[in-house]
């Protein structure tokens, strides 16, 4: 059960998502790009607060999250979901084949 109280969107502000930075980082242990995602879905919500008129201004405006280059593999949709249609197929041919 979680015991942590709401923080009031009043109070977010720059020295907020620093230390929000932080602690993503240090005590979950992410990487820049998943922290970055987490601001992302946190800016959006402070988007709808000030378009509701909740709070008058976003502190994203002010604050920017990096997003670090990555060299990852580009993974081909349409192969990849071509070659699993095509296991499964197999799958179910020798499942059928073998009864």
């Amino acid at each position: 059960m979680c015991t942590r109280k709401d923080y009031p969107l009043e109070k977010v502000d720059y020295k907020f998502l620093e230390a929000f930075d932080v602690f993503l980082k240090k005590e979950y242990k992410v990487h820049q790009n998943t922290a970055w995602n987490y601001h992302k879905h946190t800016r959006r919500v402070l988007n709808l607060a000030v378009s509701m008129d909740l709070i008058k201004k976003n502190p994203y405006s002010k604050y920017k999250v990096p997003l670090a280059e990555t060299n990852g593999v580009k993974i081909n949709i349409k192969t990849d979901t071509i070659s699993s249609s095509r296991r499964i197929r197999d799958t179910i041919d020798f499942a059928l084949t073998a009864t």
